[in-house]
């Protein structure tokens, strides 16, 4: 199964579900249930790992996880991975390959952030660069 395989299943005539998975044991139940993809959530991974939900998780804590559960099934992965875990560019790019080496098909990069507290959103400008920079980095790897 491929990014491919994941894309077309955006374009079918009826609506993707996508479980949101944790851990081994919530994909293989995804998998048992039929679901074609799972998605990570962030959210219950920092939980369960003793993190409040928030980037407040190491990106590298949160890649372990991510690989077990996509080792852990056939099924396509899509990883939650909060606003990136950096506003540095390469590093960001450099964290998505690492998504790609484990198995990962898409990303869902949030747009906001948690800051003393509270969450906020972040300026669209910021966004657009950091997924620009990622298709691009993409691209050029083939």
């Amino acid at each position: 199964m491929s990014v491919q395989n994941f894309r077309e299943l955006h374009n079918q005539d009826y609506p993707l579900v996508i479980a949101n998975v944790w851990d081994a044991i919530s994909a293989k139940a995804a998998e048992k249930a039929g679901f074609l993809a799972v998605g990570t959530s962030s959210h219950a991974i920092a939980n369960m790992l003793g993190y409040e939900d928030g980037q407040n998780i190491s990106f590298y804590e949160m890649l372990y996880i991510i690989e077990r559960i996509s080792k852990s099934t056939s099924l396509l992965v899509s990883a939650d991975i909060e606003s990136g875990f950096t506003e540095d560019l390469e590093a960001l790019n450099d964290y998505i390959e690492k998504l790609v080496d484990v198995g990962v098909v898409g990303i869902n990069l949030e747009d906001g952030n948690t800051d003393e507290e509270k969450r906020k959103l972040s300026n669209q400008l910021v966004l657009e660069t950091k997924i620009k920079s990622i298709k691009d980095d993409l691209k050029s790897k083939g």
